[in-house]
């Protein structure tokens, strides 16, 4: 199977990205410069609403110095920071959660010993 195909598989490439970005220290707006996109296309890839052509996900893996086929290969196999997926779900489920779920989801959180 070629990366081509692969590609069209992974569905969460842009936690993957996000997580290289964010571990080498890079904003949005630098990384989105360095591969030439917009910063809101690059939010738009990371979040999961978008896509990136094959071209454009090889310019931002050079840009994050890693290899396209492994960047595919992570997203593919469920890999990358658990972190970023966790707080990625966790914006999702805030943002659509009702006044009863979100007073449920502090209830859970300060059960784990975190204070606000």
């Amino acid at each position: 199977m070629n990366k081509t195909t692969e590609y069209r598989n992974v569905k969460n490439i842009g936690l993957i990205i996000r997580g290289k970005r964010i571990n080498k220290g890079l904003s949005q707006s630098t990384l989105s410069k360095q591969a030439n996109i917009t910063r809101t296309f690059l939010n738009q890839i990371e979040v999961g609403h978008r896509r990136p052509s094959l071209n454009t996900l090889e310019v931002i893996a050079d840009r994050l110095d890693e290899n396209v086929v492994d960047l595919i290969n992570e997203a593919k196999n469920g890999g990358g920071d658990p972190r970023i997926r966790l707080a990625y779900l966790l914006g999702r489920l805030v943002k659509s959660a009702d006044a009863k779920n979100v007073d449920r989801l502090l209830e859970f959180v300060h059960s784990l010993g975190i204070d606000e």
